[in-house]
């Protein structure tokens, strides 16, 4: 570890915004890992939806997707699920570089620069690596805890009503 690391100004301020969005994800993707679970082992999902659990975000949201929108006992839910999902897949990118991202300065206005060190473009994850380099704001913190703090209170509240509903 670099010694000048600690002494990065706005270290700490990064790190719970972070840890913030880290652990407000965590909640609603652990949400989705029960429904899959309850649609998988209760509803017979390794069969009418998919055969392997998924364990990518963006398998999961694919999955629920496909449960809800096809299976009997779910479709009554689908017009609550399915926007909470959509803003779900919307909000992963963002998530995905803060996360993944490394702290590289304070930036001008108390912006934070994070880099990512990422493949070149998604199709061709086999070839080339990029370091992406973003700035992350205070102001963009505070415009993605407004949409995922009230989407994981929406997620958890059905989470609660889709155990207790569910055969």
């Amino acid at each position: 570890m670099n010694e000048e690391f600690p002494k990065i100004e706005g270290l700490p301020g990064f790190c719970m915004a972070v840890g913030w969005i880290a652990q407000n994800w965590a909640m609603m993707e652990q949400n989705f890992d029960m429904w899959i679970a309850i649609i998988y082992h209760r509803l017979d999902g390794r069969t009418r939806v998919e055969p392997r659990l998924p364990i990518p975000f963006s398998k999961k949201v694919d999955f629920l997707e496909k449960a809800f929108s096809t299976l009997e006992p779910l479709k009554r839910f689908t017009a609550e699920v399915a926007p909470m999902l959509k803003q779900a897949r919307e909000l992963s990118q963002r998530r995905n570089d803060l996360v993944h991202g490394v702290l590289r300065s304070l930036g001008r206005d108390g912006a934070w620069v994070v880099g990512v060190f990422d493949y070149e473009k998604a199709e061709d994850r086999r070839h080339w690596h990029i370091d992406r380099t973003f700035t992350f704001s205070p102001k963009d913190f505070e415009a993605l805890e407004s949409e995922l703090v009230p989407l994981v209170t929406s997620v958890c509240k059905f989470g609660v009503r889709f155990e207790r509903e569910v055969p």
